[in-house]
């Protein structure tokens, strides 16, 4: 299970890759990219499920949820263009160090 949630995350994280060199308008089809590749990331428990989630998979599911608002917001013009990819690059390494370690 932590595979798919890794090559969820490297697929999202290779989407990203070169933004800062395109255009404008190539960035917004790629933060919508982004976010919908996101889209598909597991939550860290079922709905019914007795026992909490491990804390690092409930960290990871943060992670890459703060990384999907990040772009959200930047499309919404609350983060400039040249932070988001910072603060999505960080938020989703924490993501995958979670999950790795």
């Amino acid at each position: 299970m932590n595979q798919t949630k890794t090559n969820t995350i490297t697929s999202a994280m290779d989407i990203m890759a070169g933004f800062e060199l395109l255009p404008r308008y190539e960035q917004k089809q790629v933060l919508q990219s982004f976010i919908d590749s996101l889209g598909s990331y597991p939550k860290p428990n079922r709905k019914g499920d007795k026992e909490n989630a491990p804390n690092n998979l409930i960290g990871a599911y943060l992670f890459v949820s703060k990384a999907r608002s990040t772009a959200k917001l930047c499309l919404f013009g609350y983060i400039d263009y040249d932070m988001t990819p910072i603060y999505i690059n960080r938020y989703l390494m924490n993501a995958l160090t979670l999950l790795v370690d």
